[in-house]
C-alpha cells in the first residue's frame, strides 16, 4: 500500500497577526487522498487537531451547491440571499461543539458586504461548514470566527491545490501516447 503525501504548512506568520495566536498554535498538515473516510486535512487550532476529511468537504460543498438562488440581485448578494446560502449549508444551527459560532444576524451582514462571488462564498461557507463538522466530531473548541476563518482558508487552499492536481494530471493522461 502506497501512503499517501504529506506536506505540512507552518503558518509563521500569523505570529502578532489579527487572530491573536502563536504560530505554534496553528498548523495545517495536508495529505492527499481520494477515499471518503481518510483525513484530507488536519488542522490544529489552539494546539488541538482537527481532521477533515474528504466526506466532510463533499458533504459541505453538496449543501452549498443545492442552493441555487432565483435571480441574483446583483454584484453583492443580499443579506436574504447570504442567509439562505448559509441556511442551507447548515451555519444557522449550532453545533454541539461550538455553539458560538452559528451565524448571527452580524456574520450574515459581513458576508453581504463583501464583494466575492456566488461560487466563492459558497467555497468559504463549505469550508467553515466542514471544520465545525470535524471539530464537532474531534471535540475542538475553537474559539472565534478568526480561528475558524483561518481554518476554513486552509481547507480552500488545500482543495483548489487538489483540483489544480487533478487537472494536470487528467491533462497530462490525455497527451500521453
Amino acid at each position: 500500500m502506497r501512503l499517501p503525501r504529506v506536506v505540512l504548512v507552518t503558518l509563521a506568520a500569523l505570529a502578532g497577526s489579527s487572530l491573536g495566536c502563536a504560530a505554534a498554535d496553528q498548523s495545517a498538515k495536508l495529505s492527499r487522498s481520494d477515499e471518503p473516510g481518510i483525513v484530507m486535512c488536519t488542522v490544529t487550532i489552539d494546539r488541538r487537531p482537527v481532521s477533515v476529511r474528504n466526506a466532510d468537504i463533499t458533504s459541505g460543498v453538496q449543501r452549498a451547491t443545492a442552493y441555487v438562488p432565483t435571480q441574483l440581485s446583483g454584484q453583492n448578494l443580499t443579506k436574504e440571499e447570504v442567509r439562505a446560502l448559509a441556511e442551507a449549508v447548515g451555519l444557522l444551527q449550532e453545533t454541539e461543539t461550538n455553539p458560538h459560532l452559528a451565524f448571527l444576524g452580524g456574520d450574515i451582514a459581513y458576508w453581504s458586504e463583501q464583494a466575492i462571488s456566488l461560487d466563492r462564498l459558497r467555497m468559504e461557507f463549505a469550508a467553515r461548514k466542514a471544520v465545525l463538522d470535524a471539530a464537532n466530531r474531534d471535540k475542538v473548541i475553537i474559539d472565534d470566527q478568526g480561528k475558524l476563518s483561518w481554518a476554513a482558508q486552509e481547507i480552500m487552499a488545500h482543495v483548489l491545490k487538489e483540483k489544480a492536481r487533478q487537472k494536470q494530471n487528467k491533462g497530462n493522461k490525455e497527451t500521453k501516447p
